[in-house]
């Protein structure tokens, strides 16, 4: 199950960085630098929250609980944002938010769901 949850932290990280690209324009242009910098602040939380899951143990079924439930904070800020019109809001945009809380609302059930006193060598 571990092995799920770490797929799913990894499709919403690279989502996240995805969407910062097209935000800082490298991908096409745009003007929302700021949008940018959250996007790639989370998408870096999510992935320690990845690495620390290859520690095992209780310790990386909270660290990753954390890193979602911060993760989940963000894009419910980013989708509120863009419903009210002060961040990237065309229809992809909410679109997208809404499927990212999807995805980290899922990621932390599997999280949860985990057995907090599994050794090590069952996490990796």
């Amino acid at each position: 199950m571990v092995k799920t949850l770490r797929l799913l932290m990894g499709l919403a990280a690279v989502s996240l960085l995805v969407a910062a690209a097209l935000h800082a324009g490298l991908i096409i242009p745009g003007p929302f630098d700021t949008a940018a910098q959250y996007e790639t602040g989370v998408a870096v939380i999510l992935l320690i929250g990845i690495g620390v899951t290859f520690v095992g143990g209780s310790t990386a079924r909270w660290a990753a609980l954390a890193s979602l439930v911060l993760a989940l904070g963000g894009a419910t800020i980013g989708l509120y944002l863009a419903i009210l019109g002060l961040a990237p809001n065309t229809g992809v945009d909410i679109v997208y938010h809404v499927v990212l809380v999807a995805l980290l609302v899922a990621s932390i059930v599997v999280a949860w769901r985990l057995d907090s006193e599994a050794a090590p060598s069952r996490m990796s």
